[in-house]
């Protein structure tokens, strides 16, 4: 009777027996199950991927609105009662065209266009200020939370991007080290321009990953 591959001859019964077929070159040591005579692999894990950051948005906390929440990218968002407004508040302490919110120079800011009853943020007046995650913004009897996840990244993994950077690769460890504590994580908005005809070249640095 013909034989298949993966049959071998038995020393001690002179019958043949079944033989699992090696295993392919470069995969990790099989597990034997001697009862069954089967052969599994064990594959390595798959690293996790990181989290997606979801986009920053304005959140409709209190008060009447036509959106609960409003994504922001890097146009600017209009705010008021007129609807001509990206967000339209129903609210009449609100002015028609009560104030912005934009992306400039890594932030996003929000400014009053000279509104009656103005805006306050964190119940501080002001006319425009930087944005940060968790800040409330009055306007009128409405309240917005703006919210904005950012990247978490460890010392480590910023050294290892300066040690792949072509740039910085040749810095000694206490100047990486330095350098490495200094870097600051920036978000940009797809689309948006980071530099102009008008900003000093020698004057910024980008790396990319």
């Amino acid at each position: 009777m013909p034989r298949d591959e993966g049959w071998a001859d038995s020393p001690n019964s002179g019958k043949s027996v079944s033989q699992p077929n090696p295993a392919p070159a470069g995969l990790p040591h099989p597990l034997l199950n001697e009862q069954e005579a089967t052969v599994a692999f064990r594959p390595a894990p798959l690293p996790k991927p990181a989290p997606a950051l979801a986009p920053p948005s304005l959140e409709l906390i209190r008060g009447q609105a036509n959106k609960k929440e409003i994504l922001l990218g890097k146009d600017k968002v209009r705010i008021g009662r007129a609807g001509s407004n990206d967000l339209i508040l129903q609210d009449n302490k609100v002015s028609r065209s009560h104030a912005e919110i934009l992306f400039q120079d890594g932030n996003y800011w929000v400014q009053d266009l000279d509104s009656t009853n103005g805006v306050l943020v964190d119940d501080q007046r002001v006319q425009t200020v930087v944005l940060k995650p968790g800040n409330r913004i009055i306007l009128g009897d409405t309240e917005l939370l703006f919210k904005q996840e950012e990247p978490e990244i460890t010392l480590p993994d910023k050294l290892a991007f300066l040690q792949r950077s072509d740039l910085f690769k040749w810095l000694d460890p206490q100047t990486g080290l330095a350098l490495a504590q200094r870097l600051t994580v920036r978000y940009f908005p797809q689309g948006t321009v980071v530099l102009s005809l008008e900003t000093c070249p020698e004057s910024m640095v980008f790396l990319y990953s």
